[in-house]
């Protein structure tokens, strides 16, 4: 999905309000079509130099562990574009710092899809490097796509184990309107909050449509934060504090054993005729509602949480 204009004026002040806790950034995403991925995650030593690192000398773009390599006893020490040399030149660096080799995971960066105890659908995206060239900052945004209901109703469609899936429209355009959409977001440093197979706390802000469409009653900057375990298999298992991150309750459920475990999803961005473009909806609801089914028993998460 494409956050609109005014979402990514919106996440760029959110980045300035909460840079003293999470370091954080903004970034736009465009999204047409999703993909379910199906692939694991590739693991990679840690002491290795990451190649996709570049630094900009003079007007041109470098290898940036070959730049650090010149001088490593000086530049290992040294931050370029807020990333601290010796996390991303690790191999160069290994002489100069005290940090061991460790197993660590790929990249976290992408969409995923999820939902919740109370059946709600929501669209996941973490997106790193896109604010003011800065490669560390990250940007965790996040809203709901629809909800499962027990009885049919006007442009639902069902699902094999029990219940209904229905959509939200104004989440499922093109560009998503954080004035419409209620959306969560929150940003953070990669180098220091993805840790040892964890996405760590990282409080979440609202957009202007959370003061009246949050179905929690989350309508305060940063009462919500999220932290995730990073799975080998590519999905993130999800866990929300409703409290400014003092108690997580989310992963408490055992009715609800599949709740909360993203699943990835890729993005398509070939451009789509007028005819696609108008039935854009169609284009995800295929590739979302074999998850969902996957997932059972959706039906009995949504009854068990009106029971609550």
């Amino acid at each position: 999905m494409k956050l609109s204009n005014a979402f990514s004026l919106f996440a760029a002040v959110v980045s300035l309000v909460s840079l003293a806790t999470t370091n954080g950034g903004a970034v736009e995403e465009t999204a047409l079509a999703l993909v379910v991925k199906n692939e694991g995650r590739k693991l990679e030593l840690e002491c290795e130099d990451d190649s996709d690192f570049t630094i900009v000398k003079k007007g041109k773009e470098v290898v940036g562990c070959d730049f650090v390599a010149d001088k490593p006893a000086k530049r290992c020490r040294k931050k370029f574009d807020g990333i601290k040399a010796r996390h991303v030149c690790q191999n160069t660096c290994r002489r100069f710092s005290k940090e061991k080799c460790a197993i660590k995971p790929a990249s976290i960066e992408g969409e995923y899809s999820y939902f919740n105890k109370c059946g709600n659908i929501f669209l996941a995206s973490i997106t790193c490097g896109d604010f003011d060239g800065d490669k560390d900052l990250c940007l965790y945004a996040e809203y709901s796509l629809g909800n499962i209901v027990e009885e049919e109703v006007a442009g639902s469609e069902p699902l094999d184990n029990g219940g209904f899936l229905v959509f939200d429209e104004a989440a499922n355009k093109d560009s998503v309107d954080p004035n419409e959409v209620c959306i969560f977001s929150g940003t953070f440093s990669k180098s220091s909050r993805v840790k040892n197979g964890k996405l760590l706390p990282t409080p979440l802000a609202v957009s202007s449509a959370c003061q009246t469409r949050s179905e929690d009653g989350l309508i305060d900057n940063f009462r919500l934060v999220v932290k995730a375990d990073i799975n080998d298999d590519g999905t993130l298992i999800f866990d929300f504090s409703q409290d400014f991150g003092e108690t997580y309750t989310s992963r408490a459920s055992t009715d609800c054993p599949n709740a909360y475990i993203g699943q990835p999803v890729e993005v398509d961005r070939r451009a789509l005729s007028t005819d696609q473009h108008h039935h854009g909806r169609k284009l995800i609801l295929p590739l979302l509602i074999p998850l969902l089914i996957a997932a059972v028993p959706t039906l009995m998460c949504v009854l068990f949480c009106e029971l609550e």
